[in-house]
């Protein structure tokens, strides 16, 4: 009896191990997946054109703001959502500027200011440190600092 309940023990413990391997594992790959749907995809820049490229502050860093320069039109990645922004003037070059300072109005109606300073000069750009202010419809408005860099391709 005693060797009975011994191998039942063992055998449940062992269950319970490739269960609890098999949540963790089901757990990563949702956060994988999560993780993966709120970003931006990849973006590329030909040669000489310049670009902004803006990352959540948090963990995980999300890809969530870009902008072409010399374009009026920005991407962003609220969460779940991708919003088409407009502006009313296009990027400039950010090479001489000392901050940023940019109004979009999204896609949905929502206004958005972007700030920002620059805080490191960069072989091929400039380190950027923003906030991201959106108005909300409800009246209240959702701050979200950013981090990343203008950078060109030579």
């Amino acid at each position: 009896m005693r060797i009975f309940s011994l191998v039942l023990c063992v055998g449940l413990l062992s269950g319970c191990k490739s269960l609890s391997s098999a949540v963790k594992d089901n757990l990563e790959s949702t956060s994988q997946t999560q993780w993966m749907s709120e970003r931006l995809p990849p973006q590329t820049l030909e040669k000489d054109e310049c670009g902004l490229f803006l990352f959540t502050t948090g963990e995980p860093r999300l890809f969530v703001f870009f902008q072409k320069q010399g374009q009026s039109d920005a991407l962003l990645r609220d969460g779940q959502t991708s919003l088409h922004l407009q502006s009313g003037t296009p990027l400039q070059d950010l090479f001489l500027a000392e901050q940023i300072d940019l109004s979009y109005v999204a896609t949905d109606g929502q206004r958005l200011l972007l700030s920002g300073t620059f805080e490191d000069d960069l072989q091929e750009g400039r380190r950027v440190r923003a906030l991201l202010k959106a108005q909300k419809p409800e009246g209240w408005q959702k701050i979200t600092p950013l981090a990343g860099v203008y950078a060109c391709k030579k």
